[in-house]
């Protein structure tokens, strides 16, 4: 998927054995979506900044950004 600027996106993820993705709040998984952490990009900047951050935490686990 493509960042893109001026859409809110949700970090979701997940990790060792979790059978399922679950949204990112700051360092730790949530339950519901309403408790997630909200990013959206204006720049060219953020968006280079989120995508960065995917790639970092593409080596921990599968990550994705979704649309809200």
């Amino acid at each position: 998927m493509k960042i893109e600027k001026g859409i809110r996106y949700i970090l979701c993820g997940k990790l060792g054995n979790m059978k399922r993705f679950s949204p990112v709040s700051g360092c730790d998984f949530v339950v519901n979506k309403i408790h997630a952490e909200i990013f959206s990009p204006m720049t060219d900047a953020d968006v280079q900044k989120l995508e960065k951050e995917l790639y970092f935490l593409s080596n921990q686990g599968e990550f994705e950004y979704r649309r809200v």
